[in-house]
């Protein structure tokens, strides 16, 4: 799994300031076809899942990091509907195994660099759903050709709330349609008190074809139904903006 200096970035996770009400619409759509129950794997601080845990649905909240789920907590723990675990998505051993729907948002999939990998996290997911419960996993679709942006500054859309941090970074993207690999360099830096601290984060996504994904999630326990290309669940089609596949569990 290729995570970058991810368990720092916890206290700033959020920083951005985007309006990510299209997607919790897009996730809470999906979860009620199949229930109320719905597991956020790979969930950083769950801000998605607290959105969701908002709106009557009961939500766990799983990441492997130790930090991004003290921040869930410390953030969004108020939330009698919510509730934060910390696990490995390839090996997860909670004590609800029949949630009506799982979900992987923010195209973190995309961490895990190998088919077997990917296979042994779905698999795990499958084994936390009811049969007949959903699955959804939102991906970024290989592009044809290879790119590289040059480096470019992102500052918050919003202030940061009173008494947090403020954080921007600088960054570059590269990708290599040969190997379907997708490289992220970035430097991040956190403002507190007039103090600027920087460090460094850089990660890689391993993009698959849609063959892949199918096989994979067949081998899983899963069928695909649908495919979307927007938040707003629209059909799937070449230069849709987004990728997002819906499976049922066998």
């Amino acid at each position: 799994m290729s995570m970058g200096n991810y368990a720092k970035h916890a206290a700033v996770w959020d920083w951005s300031g985007h309006d990510r009400s299209g997607e919790v619409n897009c996730w809470l759509t999906l979860a009620q076809k199949y229930g109320t129950r719905v597991l956020s794997a790979m969930c950083a601080t769950g801000k998605v899942a607290s959105a969701l845990a908002e709106e009557c649905l009961t939500v766990t909240a799983v990441d492997i990091t130790t930090e991004m789920i003290n921040e869930g907590r410390r953030k969004y723990g108020h939330s009698p509907n919510l509730t934060f675990r910390e696990g490995d998505i390839c090996a997860l051993d909670l004590a609800t195994k029949d949630y009506d729907f799982t979900f992987i948002a923010t195209t973190d999939i995309h961490h895990l660099h190998t088919s077997e990998a990917r296979e042994k996290a779905l698999a795990s997911l499958a084994t936390h759903t009811r049969p007949g419960g959903g699955l959804g996993i939102e991906l970024w679709y290989p592009p044809d050709k290879s790119f590289a942006s040059p480096w470019r500054e992102f500052q918050p859309l919003v202030p940061p709330t009173p008494g947090e941090p403020k954080a921007w970074k600088k960054g570059r993207t590269e990708y290599d349609a040969s190997t379907k690999l997708v490289t992220i360099t970035q430097e991040v830096f956190v403002e507190r008190d007039g103090v600027v601290e920087q460090f460094p984060h850089a990660f890689s996504l391993q993009l698959f074809s849609r063959e892949d994904l199918y096989g994979t999630l067949a081998r899983a326990g899963y069928i695909e139904v649908a495919e979307y290309g927007s938040y707003d669940l629209e059909p799937w089609e070449q230069g849709s903006s987004k990728w997002i596949v819906e499976a049922v569990r066998r």
